[in-house]
C-alpha cells in the first residue's frame, strides 16, 4: 500500500467518505467526438472520484502521466469551466457525483489535434538530449526549432515519420491528419527506408450483391492510426463484424465483439466508412502478445495486467517525469497493489530513462508513511523476459533512477514467479531508514519470493539502501541463478554515516537470504560494497539454504565499518548455508573443477583470468552509472 502525500490526505479522506465508486456515466466517448463534459478529467465516460483525485494531484503537481500538458484534457479537468483548473474543480465534480450539480458540456474537437514525438534514433549508453513532446492541429504550419545533442554525435535534423523527409531548424511542414514522430538524424547515418508490408488478398466472394466498405484501422491500445483499407461483405450484410471482415496480418479486433449495422440497398452500403479499433499481434508458442509500439502503448499495460504484452521496438520514457509502478493504482494510492500475471517480453529492446522516485515521509506527530513494490513492476505473480532497462542517468539533479522504500527493484518490487532474461543498467536504491526489518533493494528486484526465480539476469551500475541492500536481490527466498552484478552497492557511505543509522545486510548478490539458493553467479566490485554489519561480497545475511559456484572479484572494496561483521562471501551468518565452489578471483588461469562448463566459458583472450557465463556474458567494457 502506498501513501500520498500529506498535502492531499484531506481531501482524499472526503473522497473515500463519501464512498462514491459508479459515478456519473455518460455515452462512450470515442477520439472523433464533438464534444466532451467538463469534469470528466480521465476522457473515461464517466464523472466520478477519480476524476475528482485525478485533479487534486494535478493542482499538488503530483499529476505525471494522466492529464500532464494535454490540452484536451486540462480543459475537460476544469469541471466548473471558469477557465482555471484548481482545487474547485474537484468539489465540483464531487457535487455532480452527489447530484448536487449538473455537469456541463465541453464542445471541442479533438480529431484535428495530434502529437508530435522526439525520438533519439540512436543505441547509446549516453544520455540523449530530446526537446519536450508537444501537439499541432492538422493543417497547421509547424515549424522545427529544437534540435537533440548527444556528447561526440553532430546532429543533422529530424527525420519525419509521415514523409521520411529531414527537416532542419527553420524549415517547417504542414501537420498531417496523423500523430508525427521525429527521430533525430546524425551525421552519417542512413535516412531508414519506410517498410512494405504487402496487405492479404481480400477474400474472393461469389456474392454478386456483395458490396464494398472502407475500413478506417485505428490502433486503439497504441493510440495511433494505421491504415484505410477497403473489404467486400456479402450483399445481405446486416452489419459490418468480425466474421464478414478481413484484417492485415498482424492485427486483431480491439473488441472481440465488433459490430457495427450496415444498410445495403442497390449494391450500396449505408454507411460505406467504419471505424474499426484494432491492436498488432505477435503469436509465439500459441500465445498471442498485445505488440507495444509507442510509449503511450506502453503506458497501457496498467490497463491490463493479465495481459500479455511484447515490445515491438524500443520505448524511451525520458518525457515521462516521474513513473508510477505497474500494478499500483494510478487514481488511488491507498489501494492494495495489483499483481502483474501475464507475459511481458522484451523481445529483445530497451527501455530507457526510466525515472521512479517516491521518498518516505515523517509526519509531526510521529508516524511516517513507506512507498512499497517500487519497481517497473510492483509486484510480478507472471513472467518478466527478454528486457534491458537504462535508468534516467545522474544530471546534476534528483531526477534520475529508481527509488522508493520497501521493496525496490528496477523490474519489479516483489518477484513472486518468473523473471529472466532481464538486464538492467543504472541507480536503483530504498530511502527507508526506520522500519530496518524491511528494506530490500536490488538492481532486479527488491525481494524475490519463495516461488520466485531470477535467471540470466544483470545489473550494473549502483545500489543504495540502509537494509537488505544487494545488487542484484534485496531478499531472496526463491532461486538466483546464472546471473551477475557489476558496480557498487553503497560504495560512497561514509564510515560515521554507516554507524549511526547502522546500514545492514548488504551483499554484492543479495542483501539478505533464508533458505534460498544461489548458484553459478558471480560480483565484479569495481566500487565499494559498504556498510557497518554484515556485509559480504555474494550475500549479506544468510540462514540456511545454498550457495554455489560463484566467486567474488574485487573483494578489496568489500568494508565493514567500526565494530560490524562481513566477510568475502557471507557477511553474517545464521545457520550455515551449504557452499561449492566459491572463489575470490584476482588471477585464475583454468577452469575450476566445479564449474560447468555447458554453463561457464574463460571467454577466449578478453577475460582469460576468470569465467563468464556463456549464456549471460557480460560486455567487454562494463558499464559505469554510478554519479560522481
Amino acid at each position: 500500500m502506498k501513501k500520498m502525500r500529506r498535502t492531499l490526505s484531506a481531501l482524499l479522506s472526503v473522497l473515500m467518505l463519501m464512498s462514491i465508486t459508479s459515478g456519473t456515466v455518460f455515452a462512450e466517448q470515442k477520439a472523433h467526438d464533438e464534444y466532451y463534459y467538463y469534469g470528466d478529467a480521465n476522457l473515461d465516460g464517466k464523472i466520478n472520484t477519480a476524476d475528482a483525485t485525478l485533479v487534486l494531484k494535478h493542482c499538488s503537481g503530483q499529476d505525471v502521466t494522466v492529464i500532464g500538458s494535454d490540452p484536451l484534457k486540462l480543459q475537460v479537468a476544469d469541471a466548473n469551466a471558469d477557465t482555471y483548473l484548481n482545487t474547485a474543480d474537484a468539489t465540483y465534480i464531487l457535487r455532480i457525483c452527489a447530484g448536487m450539480e449538473s455537469a456541463l458540456v465541453c464542445a471541442v474537437t479533438v480529431a484535428d489535434i495530434y502529437n508530435i514525438t522526439y525520438e533519439a534514433g540512436i543505441v547509446t549508453d549516453k544520455p540523449v538530449i530530446l526537446p519536450a513532446n508537444t501537439t499541432a492541429e492538422e493543417g497547421s504550419t509547424f515549424t522545427v526549432t529544437e534540435v537533440a545533442t548527444l556528447d561526440g554525435e553532430v546532429f543533422e535534423g529530424w527525420i519525419s515519420s509521415f514523409d521520411n523527409t529531414v527537416y532542419t531548424v527553420g524549415q517547417s511542414f504542414t501537420m498531417p491528419s496523423c500523430d508525427v514522430v521525429l527521430t533525430a538524424k546524425w551525421a552519417g547515418s542512413e535516412i531508414p527506408t519506410p517498410p512494405m508490408t504487402e496487405e492479404p488478398t481480400p477474400p474472393v466472394t461469389d456474392d454478386p450483391n456483395a458490396v464494398t466498405v472502407t475500413l478506417n484501422l485505428y490502433d486503439y491500445f497504441n493510440e495511433t492510426p494505421i491504415d484505410i483499407i477497403e473489404r467486400e461483405i456479402p450483399g445481405n450484410s446486416t452489419h459490418v463484424n468480425t466474421s464478414n471482415i478481413q484484417l492485415p496480418d498482424g492485427y486483431n479486433f480491439m473488441d472481440a465483439n465488433f459490430s457495427e449495422p450496415v444498410s445495403i440497398n442497390n449494391g450500396v452500403a449505408t454507411p460505406s466508412v467504419f471505424n474499426v479499433p484494432v491492436y498488432p499481434c505477435a503469436v509465439v508458442d500459441n500465445v498471442e502478445f498485445k505488440v507495444i509500439n509507442t510509449i503511450q502503448g506502453f503506458l497501457n499495460v496498467q490497463d491490463d495486467l493479465i495481459g500479455n504484452y511484447m515490445l515491438g521496438q524500443d520505448i524511451d520514457m525520458a518525457s515521462i517525469d516521474v513513473f508510477m509502478p505497474f500494478g499500483w493504482d494510478w487514481s488511488n494510492v491507498d489501494a492494495e497493489d495489483t499483481y502483474f500475471t501475464g507475459i511481458f517480453d522484451g523481445n529483445g529492446h530497451t527501455i530507457r530513462n526510466l525515472h521512479i522516485r517516491f521518498t518516505i515521509e515523517v509526519f509531526d506527530d510521529g508516524t511516517y508513511s513507506t512507498y512499497k513494490n517500487v519497481g517497473l513492476f510492483a509486484v510480478n505473480n507472471g513472467t518478466i523476459r527478454n528486457l534491458t532497462v537504462y535508468t534516467r542517468p545522474f544530471t546534476g539533479d534528483m531526477n534520475y533512477g529508481v527509488y522508493g522504500d520497501i521493496n525496490v527493484g528496477i523490474i519489479a518490487g516483489y518477484n513472486l514467479t518468473t523473471i529472466e532474461n532481464c538486464h538492467t543498467f543504472g541507480n536503483v536504491g530504498s530511502f527507508d531508514y526506520i522500519d530496518n526489518e524491511l528494506g530490500a533493494v536490488g538492481g532486479i528486484c527488491g525481494t524475490n519470493g519463495v516461488d520466485g526465480k531470477v535467471s540470466r539476469c544483470s545489473h550494473e551500475g549502483s545500489v543504495e539502501g540502509f537494509f537488505y541492500a544487494g545488487g542484484l536481490l534485496g531478499k531472496n527466498f526463491g532461486i538466483l541463478e546464472e546471473s551477475y552484478f557489476a558496480g557498487g552497492v553503497n560504495w560512497d557511505v561514509e564510515a560515521q554515516f554507516a554507524y549511526d543509522y547502522n546500514i545492514w545486510c548488504i551483499g554484492g548478490l543479495v542483501g539478505g537470504a533464508q533458505d534460498a539458493i544461489i548458484r553459478n553467479c558471480y560480483c565484479i566490485l569495481t566500487y565499494n560494497v559498504s556498510g557497518n554489519q554484515g556485509i559480504g561480497g555474494i550475500v549479506g545475511w544468510i540462514n540456511g539454504g545454498s550457495i554455489e559456484n560463484s566467486y567474488v572479484m574485487g573483494a578489496e572494496h568489500i568494508l565493514f565499518i567500526q565494530d560490524g561483521t562481513g566477510g568475502a562471501f557471507v557477511g553474517y551468518t545464521v545457520t550455515e548455508p551449504a557452499t561449492s565452489g566459491l572463489y575470490i578471483y584476482n588471477e585464475y588461469a583454468g577452469m575450476p573443477p566445479e564449474y560447468d562448463t555447458n554453463i561457464w566459458d574463460l571467454n577466449g583472450e578478453s577475460y582469460a583470468t576468470m569465467p563468464d557465463l556463456m549464456k549471460n556474458r557480460r560486455p567487454a567494457v562494463l558499464f559505469d552509472a554510478i554519479a560522481d
